[in-house]
């Protein structure tokens, strides 16, 4: 056939129109949009191929059928994100843990621990490469911004001097990444709704203030 080449938002857009497309169609997105789960949050966790295929298979179902083809996602990861291989060489470069060495790790093997400081300063020391990569760059930022939106929610919920629609509501429980509360069923509940996302957003962004961040709200009775 003849070979056609796109640009990569011209891939990107027809990648995502098939998620309305027939049944074939959504199905092959549905299978590619998951082998971006294993990749796009493990690889900048510092894992390497064997591990790839271990984690895809074990917690998101996904075969990768060989350690060339791993190393093939990885070589793709790169090339879109060249600063992933930096913040690779960046962990081990910089952020040596100069308190506790040497180190022995979980699998009794001499290595170097790697300490780092949270983007509201906490600090972590005594962290293996993996754990340094992934809580730096994922886990604390996410969590600390995840902290700062309950505390937006819940003190508007709670605090008469904020004026806030959302005073005299029930903030109920944080699900991954997801508030569940309860409010009356009137007719201010879109408004107070959309509050609840903008004090989300309001909280991410101070820890990831260049990042596009949303928080899409959702009204139900059950």
């Amino acid at each position: 056939g003849k070979n056609i080449k796109f640009d990569r938002d011209e891939i990107y857009y027809i990648f995502m129109g098939l998620k309305k497309g027939s049944d074939d169609e959504k199905k092959f997105y549905k299978k590619y949009r998951n082998y971006a789960k294993p990749i796009g949050l493990g690889l900048p966790g510092g894992i390497g191929p064997d591990t790839i295929i271990s984690v895809a298979k074990s917690t998101y179902g996904i075969i990768i059928e060989s350690v060339e083809q791993a190393k093939r996602f990885r070589d793709i990861w790169k090339e879109v994100f060249p600063e992933g291989a930096e913040w690779l060489k960046y962990i081990p470069d910089k952020c040596k843990d100069t308190v506790n060495q040497p180190a022995i790790g979980l699998d009794g093997e001499t290595r170097e621990f790697m300490a780092y400081f949270t983007p509201l300063g906490m600090h972590r020391a005594r962290a293996e490469y993996c754990a340094a990569c992934n809580g730096m760059g994922l886990q604390a930022p996410t969590g600390e911004g995840s902290k700062l939106a309950i505390w937006n929610v819940t003190r508007a919920s709670y605090d008469p001097s904020l004026n806030s629609c959302l005073y005299g509501t029930h903030p109920l429980a944080w699900v991954h990444d997801e508030f569940l509360g309860e409010i009356p069923d009137d007719e201010f509940k879109h408004e107070r709704g959309m509050e609840v996302s903008r004090l989300m957003i309001e909280g991410m962004r101070v820890i990831c203030p260049d990042v596009n961040v949303t928080a899409e709200p959702a009204l139900m009775r059950r």
